[in-house]
């Protein structure tokens, strides 16, 4: 009996790559919601950094190939892609959900409108005060609709490979520097109506450290981008557009916008500690090239 996550005509099959590491609190959800996708031609691979909890195992549960390999973010997306078997990627997180409709809009998107590039609207919220905190923070400043310009997730899997994959240094703006030499491709892009939902850290001590983390990785980031013409513009909303909304959300809820601009002096504060502390580090981290991780242990 056939599988919905097993290729079957790789003309429309899309390869979502999920990198995770003790993911287990998220992953279920993530992956049940590419379960009950409309267009079911799709493949999941999983490449873990070696979790100790039950992250394989649901992985398992759902069918997914998995990729053992000790590696960040970046480097996991590129296994994922270079071990994938479909003409489509779908690069997605470990803490996202996707709409019942997306993957059917982007493939049709592709096919039948001769698209190459899908941006995909993304939608943040939390679990905890923090978490909700941090999610009307980015609701507000971000800009994901068709008039914004966003960073895309769904690529012809061609122009992952030929872009050169991710920037494997880089732990912050490697969406946008990945981008970047996607749109030097010239491809045709398109927004997406369905939505990514993206849920945010829950503890105020996670959000410190993942953005301490960032702003280690921003000199690096803007080295590279160094010289580059900007073709991705801005993200940022309207500066009235994002008070109005802060307005509006203050007379239902005043202390998430209280705590929400409060985020903004915390994600600021430890991102500059982290960019503070990359140039006070003098053990730099040698540069990593991607190879096929022939060292790679997969598992069925």
């Amino acid at each position: 009996m056939e599988t919905p996550n097993q290729p079957r005509d790789k003309s429309r099959t899309v390869s979502i790559i999920v990198p995770t590491y003790n993911s287990a609190k998220t992953l279920r959800k993530c992956l049940e919601s590419v379960r009950n996708q409309s267009h079911q031609d799709y493949e999941i691979i999983i490449v873990d950094n070696q979790s100790a909890d039950n992250t394989l195992k649901i992985a398992k549960e759902f069918g997914s190939r998995i990729i053992v390999n000790k590696s960040g973010q970046s480097p996991a997306q590129n296994i994922g892609a270079l071990n994938s078997k479909g003409k489509y990627i779908l690069f997605l997180d470990s803490d996202q959900t996707v709409e019942k409709e997306l993957l059917e809009e982007c493939v049709n998107a592709c096919e039948k409108e001769g698209r190459e590039v899908v941006k995909i609207r993304e939608v943040f919220h939390g679990d905890s005060f923090w978490g909700s905190c941090s999610a009307f923070e980015k609701n507000c400043k971000i800009q994901s609709d068709e008039t914004g310009i966003g960073v895309a997730r769904f690529f012809l899997k061609r122009h992952v490979i030929k872009a050169g994959l991710y920037d494997e240094d880089l732990v912050w703006g490697q969406d946008r520097e990945f981008y970047e030499r996607i749109k030097a491709l010239h491809p045709k892009e398109t927004w997406s109506k369905n939505c990514i939902f993206h849920l945010e850290p829950s503890k105020l001590s996670q959000i410190t450290a993942k953005y301490f983390r960032y702003g280690k990785s921003a000199k690096l980031f803007y080295e590279r981008m160094k010289g580059r013409p900007k073709t991705y513009g801005s993200t940022s909303r309207n500066l009235s557009v994002v008070l109005r909304e802060m307005f509006e959300e203050f007379r239902k809820s005043p202390l998430i916008v209280v705590g929400g601009l409060l985020i903004i002096l915390i994600k600021g504060g430890a991102m500059g500690a982290g960019f503070i502390a990359s140039f006070l580090d003098q053990n730099s981290k040698p540069q990593r090239t991607v190879s096929l991780t022939a060292q790679n242990t997969e598992r069925r």
